[in-house]
């Protein structure tokens, strides 16, 4: 019997049986909650701050990050990153003054917060 293992109808059966097995796991690495992406202020503000304004600049973050890329989860940059990055990010979104006032302060509100704040939560 021939070996037909490197056939195009065989060869498109086992990609189809492989990527049928990793859809659930792609999907769900690509399915992440707007709460890890840019934790709810109530998480990362402090008593002082200005919680209209870190609000606003979590909507803002939400939705003008992700015009054009998928808004990274804020706590996987650092600091340092987020310094180089996010001026040229809040030009490309045409946003300035107080709107882009306010995506700064919330993140640097989230990068300040207590790492344990983002710990998922315990399973049953």
């Amino acid at each position: 019997m021939a070996d037909r293992s490197n056939q195009p109808s065989t060869l498109l059966a086992t990609g189809r049986r492989v990527c049928g097995a990793l859809a659930p796991l792609l999907l769900a690495a690509g399915c992440v909650s707007n709460n890890v992406i840019a934790p709810p202020v109530a998480l990362v503000a402090t008593e002082s701050a200005n919680v209209d304004r870190l609000e606003q600049g979590r909507t803002l973050y939400l939705q003008r990050c992700s015009r054009c890329h998928a808004a990274p989860i804020i706590r996987t940059l650092t600091p340092d990153e987020w310094d180089y990055w996010l001026p040229d990010m809040l030009t490309d979104s045409a946003l300035k003054g107080p709107p882009a006032e306010a995506v700064t302060a919330y993140v640097a509100a989230v990068l300040q917060a207590p790492a344990v704040v983002f710990a998922p939560p315990p399973r049953d």
